[in-house]
């Protein structure tokens, strides 16, 4: 299996280079990879078999999709799967693609018009395209088969692996003494808008009125200011640390 790994040569870790990072090493039991990376990033440091591809234009990602990676794939014997929503146009070997959700289809308004107009291009041709299409839930498998018409026989749900630093042993009381937080808590996820934050909010402070519980946000500076709320944003050991409380 040949694997696009440039969301694993992100520096912090953005979700899907997360999940990719978690889900190799038991790929790896299971077949053969070769890692597909992008030359111009850092190496993606996952002890597997790795091809720094150039592209030449470095800066265009869909360059490197489009033009990089099917001609390493001409002389390639296996198979290619995409973990980021969009697939080559030209195919020398079977695909596999996994979308994680279809925001670009139903909420335009959160993203760029260019940037729209690629997600939803890459995304419907990798969906028509694909031998299988992954997704890491029931309802983003529900989503694809409705707006896209692909047959369940074509879809795979395969949550990701959790990474190793969400423990539920780990001890959060270093953290949440920096924080200031002295009682019980829930946590919200801030940062883009499909994290919906605001309803989080709303939803303890619904809580707060038959119980005393703090709401700890992390992932993003835009902290509401309010008595009982703490949060911002933390290193990734003190987020596990949080979650774990």
């Amino acid at each position: 299996v040949a694997i696009d790994g440039r969301s694993r040569q992100g520096q912090p870790l953005a979700g899907v280079g997360r999940g990719v990072a978690c889900m190799l090493p038991f790929l790896a039991e299971a077949a053969e990879i070769e890692l597909l990376t992008a030359r111009e990033r850092p190496a993606a440091g996952v002890g597997l078999p790795e091809h720094a591809l150039a592209t030449p234009w470095p800066h265009v990602s869909s360059a490197w999709l489009q033009w990089s990676a099917p001609r390493w794939l001409r002389s390639f014997d296996g198979v290619f799967h995409c973990p980021f929503y969009g697939l080559p146009f030209r195919q020398p070997v079977p695909m596999v693609v996994t979308i994680h959700d279809l925001t670009f289809e139903h909420r335009p308004e959160w993203f760029g018009t260019a940037q729209r107009l690629a997600f939803v291009t890459q995304g419907r041709w990798a969906a028509r395209t694909a031998r299988v299409v992954v997704t890491d839930t029931r309802t983003v498998a529900d989503d694809v088969m409705a707006t896209y018409g692909v047959p369940s026989d074509r879809i795979l749900i395969a949550p990701y692996a959790v990474d190793a630093c969400f423990r539920p042993d780990r001890r959060p009381d270093d953290v949440l003494a920096r924080l200031g937080v002295t009682e019980p808590y829930v946590v919200a996820v801030g940062g883009s808008p499909r994290r919906n934050l605001e309803m989080a909010v709303a939803a303890w402070r619904a809580v707060r009125e038959q119980r005393h519980v703090a709401l700890v946000v992390v992932g993003t500076d835009d902290v509401p200011r309010e008595p009982g709320v703490f949060g911002g944003r933390i290193d990734e050991e003190s987020w596990a640390d949080v979650l774990a409380g």
